[in-house]
Formats: C-alpha cells, sequence, structure tokens
C-alpha cells in the first residue's frame, strides 16, 4: 500500500513514512497514510479512508477478499492518483488512510482518531469505502425481496444522520457517472430500523464517535461476504472506478464545513 500511495503522489504522513503502527488486543498493525495538498490550505481537508485487511486462512481456505476490502484498497489509490497526479487537485486537503486491523474491531480506523496526521477538528468528512466491487446491488440471497425496490446497478450511500448535504451529493456524482445510489435516508421512516444493522459494522463508526461526518461507499452484501469464494473473478473493475469517479466529485462539491454537520443534529 505504501508503494501504491507513493506511485499514486500522496505525501508520506505516518509517523514513519507512509506507516503508523499500533497495537490492538490481537497483536500489532499498521495504517498506511498519504496526503494530497488542497489548494487552500484554510479549507480544513477530507479523510478518505479503506481497510485492507481481511481474514488469512484458515481450514475452509484461503480468504483473498477480492471485494473486502481489495476493492475499496485499489478505489483508494486510484482516488489519491486523480487528485495527486492527474491534475485534479482538490481544494480541500485530502488524507487517505488504509486501515489496518478493520475485521478484529475497527481497530485501525480507532488508532488513526485517537493520532490523526492532521487535526480530526479541521476535518470535513470521511468518506469509507468498503466493499465496491461488485456489480450488483444487494446481491445477497437474504436481500431478494429488496432487490424488487432498488435498482440493480446501485451504489449503496450511508451518511451520518442527517447530514442531506452528504446525502445529495452522493446521488449527484452517482447521476454523473450514470449509476444510481440508494442511500438509507431515501427509505424514510424505515431508516431508524436500517440504521442499526450497518452503522457500526465500518471504520466511518469511530470518526462518528469523534463527531466527523461521514459518507460510506459500498456496493451492500452478497453471499460471498467472509467466505473463500470472495474471489477477484466476481469482481467488476467498472464499479470500483465508478465509485472512484464519484468520491472525487463529491470532494470537488463539497460546501463549508458548517454545511456538512448534520441538520439540527438530526436525531
Amino acid at each position: 500500500m505504501a508503494a501504491w500511495l507513493r506511485a499514486a503522489g500522496a505525501e508520506p504522513a505516518g509517523d514513519d513514512g507512509y506507516l503508523t503502527r499500533f497495537d490492538y488486543p490481537g497483536g500489532q498493525s499498521q495504517n498506511v497514510i498519504g496526503v494530497i495538498r488542497g489548494a487552500d490550505p484554510q479549507a480544513g481537508h477530507v479523510v478518505v479512508g479503506a481497510h485492507y485487511d481481511h481474514l488469512g486462512q484458515d481450514e475452509r481456505g484461503t480468504y483473498l477478499g477480492a471485494d473486502d476490502n481489495a476493492s475499496g484498497t485499489a478505489g483508494l489509490v486510484a482516488i489519491a492518483a486523480a487528485l495527486a497526479r492527474d491534475g485534479q487537485r482538490p481544494r480541500r486537503t485530502v488524507v487517505v488512510v488504509a486501515f489496518g486491523a478493520e475485521e478484529a474491531g475497527l481497530y485501525g480506523s480507532a488508532a488513526y482518531v485517537a493520532r490523526p496526521a492532521l487535526p480530526l477538528a479541521e476535518a470535513a468528512a470521511m468518506i469509507n469505502l468498503d466493499m465496491i466491487g461488485r456489480p450488483e446491488f444487494l446481491a445477497a440471497k437474504a436481500y431478494a425481496m429488496a432487490r424488487a425496490f432498488v435498482p440493480r446497478d446501485a451504489i449503496g450511500a450511508l451518511t451520518s444522520p442527517g447530514a442531506t448535504a452528504l446525502a445529495d451529493l452522493a446521488h449527484q456524482a452517482g447521476a454523473a457517472v450514470g449509476r444510481p445510489v440508494v442511500a438509507a435516508s431515501d427509505f424514510g421512516p424505515l431508516e431508524d430500523q436500517l440504521r442499526p444493522l450497518i452503522e457500526q459494522r465500518g471504520d466511518q463508526a469511530s470518526f462518528a464517535a469523534a463527531g466527523v461526518p461521514y459518507l460510506w461507499f459500498s456496493t451492500s452484501m452478497h453471499d460471498d461476504y467472509h467466505l473463500p469464494s470472495d474471489t477477484p473473478d466476481k469482481v467488476d473493475p467498472g464499479t470500483i472506478a465508478a465509485v472512484g469517479r464519484m468520491v472525487v466529485a463529491v470532494i470537488a462539491g463539497m460546501p463549508d464545513r458548517a454545511a456538512l454537520r448534520p441538520a439540527a443534529d438530526a436525531r
């Protein structure tokens, strides 16, 4: 990851080059951190993150984690390259973080929040990329009924409760790349039932606990989740590229930090 972020043009922002090591109950891991300097030093920054760890091996085989979460880390590197190397320098500074030890309990993102590369008080938002590689939204058999009500090629989006500005940006970015966005906030009164099922399951939860608004993109669950069958042949590069372009657009379109805060600290 460090070599890929270097090649993408991100500056090192860890304690030791791109790396910041941390201990957690299961051992030691490291976050891989880079920064793309924005055009306006006073505009604060955005954190874009994706966990790079997975489940290793056991008697069932090798867990490649192609969607969970090689897809997100591939998107992270592509976004860094678009912003740092390919002429799309943002107004805000962007910190890109590949988190370790997510599967063990969100320990990498918690370690970053405890020791951020830039002060979290200056963070406008956190964008999480976790499982962004499947071409079909809600592909798990358990969601067969729900699929009747959402576009097959949708991208899922979860924002901080009441963060309508982030949800609007996600919908606009999806429309620009020809991919519909389905946000939890689109479900009206059902949102309160959906949130407890998903909002604590990704690295954005660590930032939410620190008061940072978030936007999580995902193509959602499938029947290969946490199984050795989550293999590269089932990942769609075009979907990863679409999400990457959406994130670049969201960063470019972000309003001032105050406008990104949840409406009246909703719920």
